[in-house]
């Protein structure tokens, strides 16, 4: 019989990368209205997350403040630990950061290709890499990365190919981790929003 998780009897500690603003900051604010404790990581946008901190806290939970450059592996290593430390472990990691380039692929310089590989798919593995001892101590927890609906179609794109690769990168990992994952109580899952 397959094991059944419940977001009631877990412990309820949560990590969202980039989420000071946008869909990580609602992701984020949705899990405290959830009574989950939450780490708020940012790079750059530090009043943005300690506004979003404080909004947090209204919902009675403990709310801290992250920042680090994930797409070096040693600072994902360091927010992860830093997280579960004053969290008091990790049940719920969201890999949400990812940088846009819209741009032919001739016309793409070396460096920003290295970028936009880095901030979507390498930090989501460095990230998750960092976070797999803690979340196989909760006994059930999740991990959410995020694509997006184009990647699914295995299409030639004209002027986002970095973007598209990096994201089918993270959907073909995503799928990988949860077949190696479930004998850990591990739920493993991809979100792939679309344009409105």
């Amino acid at each position: 019989m397959a094991p059944k998780f419940s977001l009631r009897t877990m412990i309820k500690k949560s990590l969202v990368t980039s989420s000071a603003v946008g869909i990580g900051r609602a992701i984020t604010l949705d899990l405290a209205s959830k009574v989950f404790d939450v780490a708020f990581h940012y790079n750059k946008s530090v009043e943005a997350a300690n506004q979003a901190a404080q909004e947090a806290t209204n919902y009675g939970v403990k709310a801290i403040v992250k920042q680090a450059d994930i797409t070096k592996p040693e600072q994902a290593q360091s927010l992860v630990e830093n997280a579960a430390a004053q969290l008091s472990g990790l049940s719920v990691v969201v890999n949400n950061v990812g940088n846009y380039l819209r741009k032919p692929i001739s016309k793409t310089s070396i460096k920003e290709w290295q970028e936009v590989i880095n901030s979507n798919l390498n930090a989501t593995f460095y990230i998750t890499k960092a976070a797999l001892p803690y979340l196989k101590a909760a006994n059930g927890a999740r991990i959410v990365n995020f694509a997006c609906a184009s990647a699914q179609k295995m299409a030639a794109r004209q002027t986002n190919t970095a973007y598209i690769i990096a994201k089918t990168g993270i959907i073909i990992y995503t799928k990988s981790l949860a077949v190696e994952l479930i004998k850990d109580k591990i739920t493993v899952n991809v979100v792939s929003p679309g344009v409105a």
